[in-house]
């Protein structure tokens, strides 16, 4: 009987911890990133290294210098289409985010609902279930009732608890 109380708020706000809106919040970073990565394309790298060589018994030390200058392809490509991925990525992310809202808010007012069954079964069927079967009880001791009477009586009696549990097990 003791059912857990939700705020509608709390759920929602955890609800923004779901894997599949941190997927796609990963997907996003990603993406911005690339059309960062696209613009440091835009300029020359250098590059600096070094190198050892044996000519016979000598050993000699080289060292490398080298510049890559962007003339034709600056990142253009990467920034865009990561750009474009960016923007429907996080279009995606809001239309999810909306669609957790919507099931989050259904999923409470369902809640609520059987809540409200199961408490409404609880204060006004309960009580009389029980001094219904003590009096069916007495009238079969006394004769009143028939043994079929009785069965019947507490088949309907045992069905409308079974119908509060499931009530319960709903909420």
């Amino acid at each position: 009987r003791d059912r857990p109380e939700f705020e509608l708020d709390d759920l929602l706000a955890r609800a923004t911890d779901r894997p599949d809106l941190r997927a796609l919040a990963a997907e996003i970073e990603q993406a911005d990133a690339d059309v960062r990565l696209g613009g440091a394309q835009r300029w020359p790298a250098l590059t600096l290294g070094l190198a050892w060589e044996r000519e016979g018994t000598s050993e000699i030390g080289l060292g490398l210098v080298g510049l890559t200058i962007p003339l034709f392809d600056h990142g253009q490509g990467l920034r865009d289409e990561s750009r474009a991925r960016s923007h429907r990525l996080r279009g995606e992310y809001g239309a999810l985010q909306r669609v957790v809202a919507v099931e989050v808010q259904t999923a409470y007012s369902v809640y609520r609902g059987t809540a409200a069954a199961a408490e409404e079964l609880e204060q006004n069927a309960l009580p009389l279930l029980d001094e219904n079967e003590a009096l069916v009880h007495r009238g079969y001791e006394s004769g009143q009732l028939g043994l079929s009477e009785l069965l019947l009586l507490r088949h309907e009696v045992i069905g409308t608890r079974l119908e509060y549990l499931a009530r319960l097990l709903d909420a």
